[in-house]
């Protein structure tokens, strides 16, 4: 079970497996990249996910930030619990 406060934007489950939110822009290139390649957009999500989880925690970290999903207060949270450190609870719920 994931610790909290989590980084939940959209307010989602935290445990959300096959239901995996995306942005509408990511959905949509993704369906034209499917169909130009004509193979099923699970597949697409299945690779991205294989290459995504061959890079360190902290590197999925930095790729998040660098896609917008995390600012750099909210980078640095994950960066100190990954560390060992106890978020800090008393600044912000997330």
């Amino acid at each position: 079970m994931p610790r909290n406060p989590v980084i939940n934007r959209k307010n989602l489950h935290p445990m959300t497996v096959w239901k995996t939110p995306a942005t509408s822009e990511s959905i949509a290139q993704m369906r034209l990249t499917a169909a130009a390649m004509n193979v099923s957009i699970g597949s697409l999500v299945s690779t991205a996910f294989g290459e995504l989880l061959k890079n360190s925690p902290e590197q999925i970290a930095h790729l998040m930030r660098q896609h917008g999903q995390l600012n750099d207060e909210e980078l640095a949270a994950v960066l100190a619990v990954l560390a060992g450190a106890k978020p800090d609870q008393d600044k912000d719920k997330r």
